[in-house]
């Protein structure tokens, strides 16, 4: 039997677990400082005159220092995280300015540093020096005894806290001290010199003045520390809770845990996971649904088939519901349960002089004399361990008492008579384990309404049991029970074909969504590409037939030098002009497109909407949403008009006005790129071949010179891929030679 946080309490722990888990998972995992335990520092802190250790002290100012931090930290984002802001705002008071001040007391290994006050300070100082002092005498010493063969090496050495020098024993009166210990062998005398004796008695005197002074400081702390102490417990406690609380949503995180809604009086687990097999291998969840009129489960299967498994599982996670963690299921209902009893396993004792059915009839007559309607029952292989027919009727009498006090209980077993008392029982329910009667291997999946089989004799021949002993034994289960046997074995095996069918067409199922959801969103990525390549391609063109036509406008000035008549000057003006007019139009129906769709169900008398047709704004006098048809007003004309004609009011464009006009100048048929840049002579080449092709040129020449080759290089690098150009070659040596290159356009 257990017993469980109340039910407010319960609730309250999984909100916050909920929440801290969000926070991890959003945030990041915090980071919390294993302590020594304050309970009995507090204890030593509620007795009047009692001084804290160094130690005790600096773990108390720890706690108050990271429960502030924490409460900083989430106060910050206290909208997002009420419930764990809550509990850091009522358990932790302000005390920053006095936890700073005494914290700057201690170094990081909870010692007191130098300067928690100037006396320690200067007594520390001296105990220094004393120290260096002795050292370097003892080592001087050492050294000495050494040369002159007192002593074996110069090195010094300690005994009972004091520094002495190791001496040779027939050498020992050469050194005036203490002696304070020898060899095992009596060879070597460990001597601390007078004059190191003297030095000592010095340092010990500082070091007893400095204790006196730690003391002091410590008891000082202590009383002003005292006066708070429920503070501080507060802190404490509000730090271990969200300890707490933080490694349960750890927990939670990392095995999928939910919460569980209470939304009927029934019990539903969806996908719960045992946790103690989850550790250890992959599991088969379950999947587990009772009504309120359910009060009863008989779970019949063969051995090893998961029953006792199912039944762990019903019970961890009940349990980790009642003691207010979240449970490892995708989804669940679970009752508020005021205990559960469980009787798993055999008990058996040889010092008790308990057989296994004497065990299980203990427990049972506890239960019987503790279990309530609020109650959850669990019990594995009831009935067993005695003679069969009386374990049978005891089962059933075990059964009826539970149900009919209100209990929810949940039993494994192996009778047969048990699955037609639970079919004929209203508050009660059959249920199995799976099997793939194939191969004789369970599948380890709940099966709720379908009573199992045991599978004894199948099971046995697999293992090779003679098949005269089988036929035996089948002849004395009886026609009757031989029935039932195969009737049940033939509907497992139907189900378990449907299961797989079912199982098989849901994957297909998702498989052809997914698919579908693919090819969706790859349509919807196209189109879009589509419609975002087109309008960039024509606002591209846009922009170059502008520039060309600025381009153009230029050279006009330098056609008297070329021999285009003034007629064809006019025919490339009137070809360009249309060519921007239909960029443009092209451009604007990209734009129409690329609109919302309008909804009726959206519209109102009143509004403004562009008629696409005919290219104008107009304002809906009247909708008809049974044939959906809008009247539409139109500069004072009525229309009744399809809402697919229709497309939100917008500003109509002003198109694009273009005057031609006549020049008498000529377009240049030679470009000099000499002595210029290379990027400079690039842009000059692709406007003069632009300005070329709409002059209607069917040649031109391009001096670059012939220096070091590399204006000519970098034209012969571009024209071959031009589609302006074609073809081009190096000009005879009459015309200028490899200084100049002949270019053939494409009309």
């Amino acid at each position: 039997m257990a017993s469980f946080l109340k039910p407010e309490m319960r609730k309250q722990e999984q909100k916050l677990g909920l929440e801290m888990r969000d926070f991890i998972l959003k945030e990041s995992a915090l980071a919390f400082i294993e302590f020594e335990d304050p309970e009995e520092i507090m204890d030593r802190l509620a007795v009047q005159g009692s001084v804290l250790s160094e130690m005790e002290l600096y773990t108390l100012l720890l706690y108050l220092r990271e429960s502030r931090r924490l409460k900083e930290r989430f106060a910050k984002q206290k909208e997002n995280y009420t419930l764990i802001y809550e509990i850091l705002d009522r358990g932790v008071v302000d005390l920053k300015d006095l936890n700073i001040k005494f914290l700057s007391l201690f170094g990081d290994e909870g010692k007191l540093k130098d300067n928690a006050s100037r006396l320690l300070s200067e007594l520390r100082r001296k105990i220094h020096t004393f120290q260096r002092k002795v050292q370097e005498k003892a080592a001087k010493i050492a050294h000495e005894a050494a040369g002159e063969q007192i002593a074996d090496n110069p090195q010094v050495a300690f005994r009972n806290g004091r520094l002495v020098i190791p001496v040779r024993a027939s050498r020992k009166n050469q050194i005036p001290g203490i002696i304070h210990d020898q060899s095992q062998s009596g060879q070597t005398i460990y001597i601390e010199p007078m004059i190191i004796v003297e030095l000592n008695n010095e340092l010990r005197q500082a070091e007893l003045a400095e204790r006196d002074e730690v003391y002091r400081i410590l008891r000082e702390k202590t009383e002003e520390l005292r006066p708070r102490k429920y503070d501080i417990q507060m802190a404490i406690d509000s730090y271990h809770h969200l300890d707490i609380l933080h490694a349960k949503a750890i927990f939670s995180a990392e095995f999928r845990c939910e919460l569980s809604h209470r939304d009927s009086d029934g019990f539903l687990l969806k996908e719960a996971r045992n946790l103690e097999l989850q550790l250890k291998r992959e599991v088969v969840p379950l999947n587990l649904n009772l009504s309120a009129q359910i009060r009863g489960v008989v779970i019949t299967g063969p051995n090893a088939g998961g029953k006792t498994v199912t039944l762990k599982t019903i019970g961890l996670t009940a349990l980790m519901n009642q003691a207010g963690l979240l449970i490892p299921v995708e989804m669940a209902d679970i009752p508020d349960f005021d205990a559960i009893f469980i009787d798993i396993g055999d008990g058996q004792s040889i010092d008790g002089d308990l057989s296994t059915y004497s065990s299980h009839i203990n427990r049972l007559k506890n239960i019987m004399d503790n279990a309530g309607k609020d109650s959850l029952v669990l019990l594995d292989e009831l009935g067993t361990g005695t003679d069969p027919d009386e374990g049978e009727a005891l089962a059933e009498a075990i059964l009826t008492h539970l149900t009919d006090i209100g209990a929810m209980v949940i039993a494994t077993t192996h009778h047969s008579a048990l699955k037609s008392f639970a079919y004929n029982n209203d508050k009660m329910m059959n249920a199995s384990m799976s099997f793939n009667d194939k191969d004789l291997a369970p599948t380890y999946e709940f099966k709720a309404g379908i009573p199992g089989s045991s599978y004894a004799i199948e099971i046995a021949r697999r293992y090779h049991m003679p098949e005269n002993i089988l036929e035996f034994a089948r002849k004395r289960i009886g026609k009757g029970r031989e029935k039932l046997e195969k009737l049940i074995t033939d509907l497992q095996r139907k189900i378990h074909r449907y299961d797989s069918n079912l199982k098989g067409l849901k994957n297909r199922e998702a498989d052809l969504k997914e698919k579908s959801q693919s090819i969706d969103k790859m349509k919807k990525e196209i189109s879009v590409k589509y419609k975002k390549a087109d309008k960039e391609a024509l606002k591209k063109s846009q922009v170059f037939v502008q520039n060309m036509y600025s381009e153009f406008e230029r050279t006009i000035q330098e056609l008297k030098e070329s021999q285009a008549s003034p007629a064809a000057i006019k025919k490339a003006r009137t070809e360009l002009a249309g060519l921007q007019s239909e960029v443009s139009e092209k451009l604007d129906k990209v734009e129409e497109s690329k609109e919302q769709q309008l909804s009726i169900q959206k519209l109102k008398a009143g509004d403004k909407v562009w008629v696409k047709s005919m290219e104008q704004n107009g304002i809906i006098r009247e909708i008809n949403q049974k044939n959906n048809k809008i009247w539409v007003d139109i500069s004072g004309t009525r229309m009744r008009l399809d809402i697919g004609w229709l497309a939100p009011h917008r500003k109509r464009k002003q198109k694009i006005q273009t005057t031609v006009t006549s020049d008498n100048s000529f377009v240049k048929y030679r470009l000099d790129l000499r002595g210029k840049r290379m990027d400079t002579a690039i842009s000059e080449l692709e406007k003069f071949l632009d300005s070329a092709i709409l002059s209607g040129l069917n040649s031109v020449e391009i001096l670059h010179g012939k220096g070091d080759g590399i204006l000519k290089k970098a034209v012969e690098d571009i024209l071959p891929s031009d589609p302006r150009v074609k073809k081009f070659q190096m000009a005879p040596v009459e015309q200028g030679g490899a200084g100049i290159t002949l270019v053939d356009l494409n009309k």
